[in-house]
């Protein structure tokens, strides 16, 4: 169950709320204790840049609690909103890992802009052609393939065996598994049908 922050403590005119530490602290008054340590920990009320994009700026939206299937484990996890400016700009990204988040606090964080969705809402259409695309002729462990729109040269028109299949059939890695080639999109495949 997500637990969702209030709108004032994220944006204030498209930027990042001036938000006191006695403010937030009874924002999360009534979370759990162990949602409570991580929001106190990574909170809301700054802004954010992630090990793997350090370059641009993230607000948390919310957190949330998940249990590892394994291990019982729970884990807390946060929601980021990616700033305008950013390659995500307008999308949110759910279940990050908050120890990958860089405490950044210079406020930048801005709200995406109405070309900002536009944009994105264009990219999410054209991913779900393309992931519908590669349900029609899913690929599997083993088949062969050839690159085509990668920037690969060395592999022009070689076979290259399938050696892993992700996100229902949509990422697939090629080559050999020590050392394999990917995460290519499906339709950058192409199914070999030359002499083996």
């Amino acid at each position: 169950m997500p637990f969702v922050l209030s709108a004032w403590v994220m944006v204030k005119e498209g930027t990042m709320g001036n938000v006191t530490d006695k403010e937030w602290e009874a924002e999360i008054e009534d979370f759990p204790e162990s949602v409570k340590a991580v929001a106190r920990k990574y909170p809301a009320n700054i802004c954010w840049r992630s090990t793997e994009d350090p370059e641009f700026h993230y607000c948390i939206i919310d957190y949330a609690r998940a249990k590892n299937k394994e291990t019982g484990e729970e884990k807390i996890t946060v929601t980021l909103a990616h700033s305008s400016g950013t390659r995500r700009a307008g999308i949110a990204t759910f279940g990050q890992d908050p120890t990958q988040l860089i405490r950044c606090g210079c406020g930048k964080w801005k709200a995406p802009t109405q070309e900002d969705k536009k944009r994105q809402a264009i990219k999410l259409g054209e991913h779900r052609r393309k992931r519908q695309e590669a349900l029609k002729d899913p690929l599997k462990i083993g088949d062969l393939v050839t690159l085509k729109g990668v920037d690969e040269p060395e592999y022009a028109d070689m076979p290259l065996p399938v050696v892993r299949v992700e996100s229902q059939g949509v990422h697939i890695w090629v080559g050999s598994e020590k050392d394999p080639i990917g995460p290519l999109f499906r339709h950058d495949l192409e199914r070999y049908s030359g002499p083996v």
